[in-house]
């Protein structure tokens, strides 16, 4: 059973970076999305839940698809996952659907993605998202945190690699949150430093503040 876990955890972090490194469009399109098809047959959908942007769907074996409609209810995007992935689709405003994916109850390994309806914008995938703030995300790249726009690196990027203290690479996610506060003018970031393997005594949290 180990072993199969382990097996799962590999090919969702080989899916999801290659989804997010063929997820970029060329500059002149308006999302940096790229578009999934997929392949359950419609008739066999029950529907979940439902949104003015959205809906959620699953299969009688509880294998979950995703739609995500534009203001004319037109088809942008949908997918499909497993029936032991966690799908949350959420609205953090208006007129934006979030759709978070991990690979099951209790794990830490995520991926989302957002669409702005007002602005037609479809968002790549993004690995282990912590907050949004208006157009802004926060996301974990190893040991260093990534704050840029959404669905438009260009207009806004910002990478945090130094913070006071070393970033432990002894975990899987040595981030355990990171939020925007200020108005999001700083960062509320809380990570793991130290090396649990050698003195557990240094193995700690710690909580900063980083103005952006």
């Amino acid at each position: 059973m180990r072993n199969a876990v382990k097996l799962f955890i590999c090919l969702f972090v080989v899916l999801m970076i290659s989804s997010c490194a063929g997820g970029e469009k060329p500059a002149e399109t308006t999302t940096e999305g790229q578009v999934t098809e997929t392949t359950t047959n419609a008739k066999d959908l029950i529907l979940e839940e439902k949104g003015e942007y959205y809906e959620l769907l699953r299969t009688e074996d509880f294998e979950y698809v995703f739609r995500i409609y534009d203001v004319n209810h037109e088809l942008v995007d949908a997918d499909e996952f497993p029936n032991h992935s966690n799908v949350q689709i959420t609205t953090p405003s208006p007129h934006t659907v979030k759709i978070r994916m991990s690979a099951g109850p209790g794990t830490t390994l995520t991926s989302t993605r957002y669409y702005n309806a007002e602005k037609d914008a479809l968002s790549r995938w993004f690995y282990s998202v912590y907050d949004e703030s208006d157009d802004l995300v926060i996301y974990s790249d190893r040991t260093k945190l990534v704050i840029r726009n959404i669905f438009d690196k260009t207009i806004y990027y910002h990478e945090i690699a130094e913070f006071g203290n070393p970033v432990s690479e002894a975990t899987v996610e040595p981030f355990r949150s990171a939020k925007f506060i200020n108005d999001g003018k700083s960062i509320e970031v809380t990570y793991w430093t130290g090396d649990w393997h050698g003195d557990r005594d240094d193995f700690r949290d710690v909580t900063e503040i980083i103005k952006l």
